[in-house]
């Protein structure tokens, strides 16, 4: 499972002064102006400011930056009028994103979820939509309210969460069984679905399997397996309906097909009348699932390990898959809590100058948090160093050193601003 890192010092010289860090963004220009929107809604900008916080930098203005050298998404963000005061001398920040000692702060990749709630208010699931990637694809990960977790020494469903704190609890949960941040979230009632569903409607899907549900006469079929057509009322029920003595994993392919429907319908709807699109970023349920059904998109059901129980099984993370199949979902994936993910910082001591940017996903995979990327203080560095400040680290230091071929090493020198510092040299073999 992923982990954050944080920068580590270095000897002097390798890199450049501390104070030279301009923050920029990672990512596409219509992503760093879709980022900068969204911080102006109440929940995001308090969420980023909490974050922010953690760095030492000052931030006062933000711009796009036009670059070459492999940091042409990045944004810059000025310190201090353009100027950096650290120990009562003033330096002058470095913007060109080619130069040495040039610093930028990764964008971490915007995660949202939805709950999914029952007609009774119960919760069924909880979708996820990671923001697209700079190629326009984007995932749906979808987990199951009876889902298990550990919490306060023993096991509980996220259905309960849920009910006992509402969304807020859910998204602190669904984000510890991620290990990445959820940025923000929403509930969405079966009767949302109806709504939304109100503009593609009838819609037909193939059901895998059947919905049984106790009548007053027994049990009987309320949709049948194979293809059926579903009105807007009906697809709200048939996505969120537990079938009777059926696995809650089956409710998953249910929402798959559910999902592919509405949301390449919708999509096709709104870009037959591009007119009815906004600028804006969606947060809400009906633009995230256009969002997800306007490209290359798929589905993942969370995984999860089944524990016997009596006549039927408990299911809960399976935490291997989960990072192997989602964390690549997510490539700048921010911690939810302090030491869920050490902070990283990639610097490039090599005359090519796109390489720390071209690694930040691969590290981040390895349970880091990317979170500044640039040059070291000179582009003739020989050997990759990997040095982490805490035992803590160790884990995560020593794969992320082992992808490229070399050795972590332990730094007594502990920093505020990171946990492990990335050095790329000319022996690098990626």
């Amino acid at each position: 499972m992923k982990t954050r890192v944080h920068k580590v010092p270095v000897a002097e010289g390798e890199l450049a002064p501390r104070s030279v860090e301009p923050v920029a963004m990672v990512n596409d220009p219509a992503a760093v102006a879709a980022a900068l929107e969204r911080t102006a809604a109440e929940r995001m900008r308090k969420r980023k400011a909490q974050r922010r916080r953690r760095r030492a930098t000052a931030v006062m203005a933000v711009l796009s930056l036009t670059a070459a050298g492999g940091f042409g998404f990045m944004g810059w963000v000025g310190v201090d009028a353009a100027r950096n005061v650290v120990g009562g001398t003033t330096q002058e920040v470095i913007t060109d994103p080619t130069a040495p000692g040039f610093v930028a702060v990764v964008d971490e990749t915007r995660v949202s979820a939805v709950a999914l709630t029952t007609a009774a208010g119960t919760l069924d699931s909880v979708l996820v939509f990671p923001e697209a990637t700079t190629d326009g694809g984007t995932v749906a990960i979808w987990a199951f309210g009876e889902l298990l977790i550990e919490r306060d020494g023993g096991e509980v469903a996220l259905r309960d969460v849920f009910a006992e704190g509402g969304i807020e609890a859910l998204l602190a949960e669904t984000a510890r069984v991620l290990g990445f941040a959820v940025s923000d979230g929403l509930v969405a009632s079966a009767t949302d679905i109806t709504a939304i569903a109100d503009f593609v409607a009838p819609i037909t899907v193939r059901n895998p399997t059947p919905v049984r549900v106790e009548g007053d006469d027994g049990v009987e079929v309320r949709f049948p397996s194979g293809t059926i057509e579903l009105s807007s009322a009906e697809l709200g029920e048939f996505m969120t309906m537990e079938s009777y003595g059926d696995p809650p994993e089956n409710r998953g392919l249910r929402a798959e097909v559910a999902l592919e429907a509405l949301g390449t319908g919708l999509a096709k709807l709104i870009d037959a009348n591009p007119e009815a699109e906004t600028a804006e970023d969606p947060t809400d349920f009906g633009g995230y699932l256009i969002r997800w059904g306007r490209g290359d998109h798929h589905f993942i059901s969370l995984p999860t390990t089944p524990i016997p129980y009596l006549s039927s099984f408990l299911y809960r993370p399976d935490f291997a898959r989960i990072a192997d199949e989602v964390g690549a979902e997510v490539p700048f994936p921010a911690s939810a809590f302090p030491g869920q993910r050490p902070r990283t910082r990639i610097l490039n001591g090599t005359p090519d100058t796109s390489r720390a940017s071209s690694l930040v996903s691969q590290i981040a995979a390895l349970g880091a948090e990317v979170s500044t990327i640039g040059n070291a203080g000179a582009f003739d560095v020989a050997e990759t160093t990997v040095v982490y400040s805490d035992a803590a680290f160790a884990e995560v230091a020593d794969r992320i050193a082992d992808y490229l071929g070399t050795s972590a090493t332990l730094t007594d020198a502990p920093s505020d601003a990171t946990d492990i510092d990335v050095v790329l040299g000319a022996n690098l073999n990626r």
